[in-house]
């Protein structure tokens, strides 16, 4: 008789502790939304985008201004506004420091619509190549002189 409940209970132990919920590799309410409002982004690289396969072919990071460069953006989930700051040099000294901005995923979380010129100097809607917890990375299909109409690649980071 104590034999059977010794493996009972064994069993129960075993039976309690493997049910239990596996952790996960990411933290604690790791999507999209965590992943874009933990912290400032600001830009690591622009480039073209020909074929819109969300990969840069031609790399146009020389041709922004360094006083978008030192821009940072932060999204906040709260309302889902943000703010652009404009960083320690302005292109324009009569631009606000700061500029708030609403944004929305659209089309189940792989678009993303801002209010305002926040990002590379457009708004609108971009779609998400790609949000990781260090990097954040953009396209959009817009007019660039001397390119014409093409697709661009905006890489955000923190």
């Amino acid at each position: 008789m104590r034999n059977k409940l010794f493996t009972i209970a064994v069993l129960l132990c075993v039976v309690f502790f493997s049910c239990k919920k596996k952790d996960s590799d990411s933290p604690s309410g790791s999507n999209k939304t965590t992943l874009l409002t933990q912290s400032s982004w600001k830009f690591n690289n622009a480039g073209i985008d020909p074929n819109k396969d969300g990969n840069i072919d031609t790399d146009i990071s020389g041709f922004v201004s360094d006083c978008l460069k030192d821009n940072t953006v932060s999204f906040s989930s709260s309302n889902n506004s943000g703010t652009m700051d404009e960083g320690a040099s302005k292109c324009n000294t009569s631009d606000p420091q700061s500029v708030p901005f609403t944004w929305a995923f659209t089309n189940s979380e792989t678009k993303i619509n801002i209010t305002g010129n926040v990002i590379a100097g457009k708004g609108g809607e971009y779609k998400i190549n790609s949000l990781t917890s260090t990097s954040f990375s953009l396209s959009k299909d817009t007019t660039i002189s001397p390119f014409g109409q093409t697709t661009i690649v905006v890489n955000l980071k923190h």
